[in-house]
């Protein structure tokens, strides 16, 4: 576990908890919809691969007997507490994707939500998975999968070693769909009605549609924003730390800064047009990066305001933070932001 995430799991009680407040936003945009399609209608001896908290336990029918499978400790204990209020008999137990602990043709149906993303050889699980089903048993998936578009796939590809670092090995750019095909399921829907297995792969991200260039305008102006931001934040760092030449940036950081604060509430303004054009499935309310973008705009507007007193020391120690806050908060607005780019 990286350092960082060790820091920010013991700020919020330890990582199941840190986990559940990440998600949090995600389940109240719809994700908690999602894991009731997927478990409601599972019977017989369900498989759950890498339960975590234990969120999908609430939506499982009570004629279904359950055995979730977790490889860390800590998760196990925290879904095996929230296993008890379900209605279905869940049993927790140790194991992982790769090397499951079971007969093969073992289990009638399985379920696994956002897990094969970091598992860390992905067709050596899903191969295992199918071993310990029976034949035609349904598999319910929800995964990040990669962008069938060339410009989204590029995007994923240039954010994935960064987000992978932060999240501890979580990949946003797997074909997870040709894996699935590749080991042997059928995806329903899909060309290839071979195998004896059927897989159902849902997206956080919408279906393709057309071919246009509408919903990558938003995303691209955003990324050029967050450049120019950046750039702008290491002319004031270079002034503080270069004293001697501190005119030769200010000058440049004082000229930009303004721009790039405009720039700013222009593409969150533009985000929520689009968001309305494109995707009025969502609810802008709920939605995290929504609430992210807000957060950004908030940080800029008091690093604008501060910039009106940097004559007053108490001003100029709290102003460069609050540039490094709306830089942190990009980030992770960029992951928010990948899960509904079409």
């Amino acid at each position: 576990m990286r350092l960082i995430t060790q820091w920010i799991a013991r700020r919020y009680g330890g990582m199941p908890s840190l986990y559940e407040w990440f998600t949090a936003p995600l389940e109240a945009a719809g994700l908690s919809q999602i894991r009731a399609q997927l478990a409601g209608d599972l019977t017989g001896r369900v498989l759950e691969v890498g339960c975590g908290t234990g969120l999908n336990f609430a939506y499982y029918p009570a004629a279904a007997g359950v055995t979730a499978v977790e490889p860390f400790e800590e998760y196990r204990a925290f879904a095996a507490e929230r296993a008890k209020t379900a209605s279905a008999r869940i049993t927790v137990q140790e194991g992982e994707a790769q090397t499951l602990p079971f007969p093969d043709a073992s289990f009638d149906a399985a379920l696994a939500t956002m897990v094969f993303c970091s598992v860390a050889d992905e067709q050596k699980g899903l191969c295992e998975l199918q071993r310990v089903l029976r034949p035609q048993a349904p598999v319910r998936l929800f995964e990040h999968v990669r962008s069938p578009r060339v410009l989204g796939a590029a995007v994923q590809d240039i954010f994935n070693p960064l987000w992978r670092w932060l999240v501890d090995g979580c990949n946003i750019n797997r074909d997870t769909v040709a894996m699935i095909a590749a080991a042997g399921f059928h995806i329903r829907g899909g060309a290839d009605a071979r195998p004896a297995h059927a897989a159902a792969a849902f997206s956080l991200a919408r279906d393709p549609g057309s071919h246009n260039v509408l919903p990558y305008i938003h995303p691209i102006a955003s990324a050029l924003i967050v450049a120019l931001l950046a750039y702008v934040g290491s002319l004031g760092l270079r002034a503080r730390s270069d004293r001697g030449h501190a005119r030769r940036y200010l000058a440049p950081h004082a000229r930009l800064g303004p721009m790039a604060y405009a720039l700013t509430l222009l593409s969150w303004v533009g985000g929520l047009l689009s968001t309305w054009l494109l995707r009025p499935d969502l609810a802008l309310a709920a939605s995290p990066h929504f609430g992210i973008g807000v957060a950004i705009a908030l940080a800029l507007s008091a690093g604008f305001l501060s910039s009106r007193w940097m004559h007053r020391a108490a001003v100029r120690g709290l102003h460069p933070w609050f540039g490094v806050a709306a830089m942190l908060l990009a980030a992770a607005q960029v992951f928010f932001g990948l899960q509904i780019t079409p």
